[in-house]
């Protein structure tokens, strides 16, 4: 017997819930369970493989950033652009699109080269749930970068009001 947290189900129905309305049917969330618990056992099998893309965690936090300060989950906004739902994979041009659509500031070829780091096998295609996982993995710091510019910026407008 497998148990799953909240968080867990959360994303079993998020992905399953193309009318945003947090419900799906019963025979949607079996089908749902059925996936994510081959997903998983294949995560546990396979963390070797984990992608690594040391070299965009700059632009990673920016994605987490917007994603964050917009109310967004990933999973969502990849929806728009057409995910799959029976192996939660987006096309790598549709991946691309959603990137630019959240405007970060980032340029075309760093855009094109996560987007082919993150089709490690050479399908196409971006794996939604190993996507979602990086940036759960970067929500931390960028998050706690983002304070700091933060407070340096308050700090600033103070300083130049003499308000202290």
């Amino acid at each position: 017997l497998t148990s799953y947290s909240q968080y867990d189900i959360r994303n079993m129905v998020k992905g399953y819930d193309m009318s945003g309305t947090d419900q799906i049917s019963y025979r949607t969330f079996l089908m749902a369970v059925n996936n994510y618990a081959d997903y998983r056992g294949r995560m546990e099998v396979d963390e070797a493989a984990t992608i690594n893309i040391d070299w965009a965690s700059d632009i990673l936090d920016e994605i987490v950033l917007v994603l964050y300060l917009n109310g967004t989950d990933v999973t969502v906004h990849l929806n728009r652009f057409g995910v799959n739902q029976a192996n939660m994979s987006i096309a790598k041009t549709s991946f691309e699109t959603a990137i630019r659509d959240l405007r970060v500031k980032i340029n075309e070829g760093e855009i094109k080269e996560l987007s082919r780091d993150l089709d490690r096998n050479g399908t196409g295609y971006v794996s939604v749930t190993e996507f979602e996982q990086i940036l759960r993995k970067r929500t931390g710091e960028a998050l706690k970068k983002y304070e700091n510019t933060l407070f340096v910026k308050i700090k600033t407008f103070l300083d130049r009001r003499n308000i202290h």
